[in-house]
């Protein structure tokens, strides 16, 4: 039983809650009287969520700035971050016995969240997202690290995390898969088709995955660097010539001595983020990019090559349209100004 209930505490989402709740805990008790999670009121929960506002870098620009590059306007936590937040507290009261009488559910708070959207709506703050990686920076990450694999001196373990690296990277990049989600692949989940010209993968865990409800991914075959299939073999046929580990997660990471691998951690998507920004720093190509920026460029290539939506949706692993029209938001940009540019010079031809 201890160890379910290690998988369940396991989670990031689930360390982040218990995170949070000592940190509310705690502000409750500086209350005069000292409060605690059942005496907590909607109030209580409202003034706890603006003094988290310090750690936001949302910049909320006051009617009266005139330099928004360089300013002193107010920073605080983005629209989005404090819905994530008041989600947290919500189920810290539900789990605590406070279903009912949620003080996070209350109108009070409900009402807190649609004035921090609309000050920010105002004031013309736009959601952050991801800066997409493009293929041509991808495509030298891979030749990158395809050069350094020659070097004769490296170490088994050395090899190992290159070889890891890349194939996670060819992989992603042909599949559009979150990051953390692939990361959490079982070795005995991806299966090389007899002939070699597909590989399947499954995914039973990750943000929109189940066990009941597995995604399952088929990749073919392809000539040049991003071929799943070749990149996939050569990383299986290094594990079984080191005899590492053939259980588990496909990609281990390696334990902070850096001297030996992880056998019960999946390969996170912090770690694909801090491996992703070491290459293209060092290929002096780094604009602040992270692993999900692969996936959104895999969504916007897709539409500009005449996917439709139910087949990028199907392909990346996406449920929601509206998360979907945030993906290929760039590709829209792209055929909005085609299109305009058409509308204008056909303009210019009439009114000569």
């Amino acid at each position: 039983m201890e160890h379910l209930d290690s998988l369940l505490l396991d989670s990031r989402y689930e360390k982040q809650k218990s995170s949070l709740q000592i940190e509310l805990e705690n502000f409750l008790l500086k209350f005069h009287p000292p409060k605690d999670l059942q005496s907590a009121t909607p109030m209580d929960v409202r003034v706890f969520i603006v003094s988290k506002d310090h750690k936001g870098k949302t910049v909320t620009h006051l009617p009266s700035c005139n330099n928004e590059s360089d300013c002193n306007c107010p920073k605080s936590l983005s629209a989005g971050s404090v819905d994530s937040l008041i989600g947290k507290i919500r189920a810290i009261f539900r789990d605590n016995g406070r279903d009912i009488d949620n003080p996070a559910a209350s109108p009070i708070i409900k009402s807190h969240l649609k004035a921090v959207r609309l000050e920010q709506s105002k004031a013309g703050v736009l959601p952050k997202k991801a800066i997409q990686v493009q293929f041509h920076k991808l495509n030298k990450i891979v030749h990158h690290i395809r050069y350094k694999l020659n070097n004769p001196r490296l170490s088994t373990l050395q090899k190992y995390v290159l070889l890891r690296d890349v194939t996670f990277f060819i992989i992603i990049a042909q599949s559009g898969d979150r990051a953390g989600d692939l990361g959490q692949l079982r070795l005995n989940n991806i299966i090389v088709a007899p002939d070699e010209s597909i590989i399947q993968i499954t995914l039973t865990m990750g943000k929109t995955t189940k066990v009941n409800s597995p995604r399952v991914m088929i990749l073919p075959k392809s000539d040049g660097p991003f071929c799943p299939v070749s990149a996939f073999k050569t990383y299986n046929s290094f594990l079984n010539e080191k005899n590492l580990q053939q259980t588990g997660y496909c990609f281990k990471p390696l334990l902070p001595d850096n001297k030996s691998l992880s056998l019960d951690r999946p390969f996170s998507s912090s770690l694909a983020n801090d491996r992703l920004k070491s290459y293209l720093t060092h290929l002096k190509l780094w604009q602040g990019e992270s692993s999900h920026g692969i996936r959104r460029n895999v969504a916007s290539t897709l539409m500009l090559l005449g996917v439709s939506n139910e087949g990028i949706k199907a392909h990346i692993g996406i449920n929601m349209d509206s998360v979907l029209r945030t993906y290929i938001a760039p590709a829209h940009s792209k055929l909005q100004l085609s299109t305009s540019k058409s509308l204008s010079d056909n303009m210019a031809k009439l009114s000569k």
